[in-house]
């Protein structure tokens, strides 16, 4: 399992220069699952680590209000 700061940055990422469809929706699905990759079946974020992402991107987007 890996820390907020692994699951903020793979987010990030993401956003930055990887974004598409597909990985926006894998990433959502994850979170969705609690943590497990929907394609690999692995655990990937903590549970502590999908609350604090669920609850940032809800309250401010991880944008503007987040930084």
């Amino acid at each position: 399992m890996k820390g907020a700061k692994e699951g903020l940055d793979l987010c990030f990422q993401n956003c930055s220069m990887l974004v598409n469809v597909e990985s926006l929706a894998r990433f959502g699905a994850m979170l969705a699952n609690n943590g497990v990759n929907p394609v690999s079946g692995k655990k990937i974020l903590s549970e502590e680590t999908v609350q604090s992402v669920v609850t940032l991107k809800t309250t401010c987007g991880m944008y503007n209000g987040a930084g």
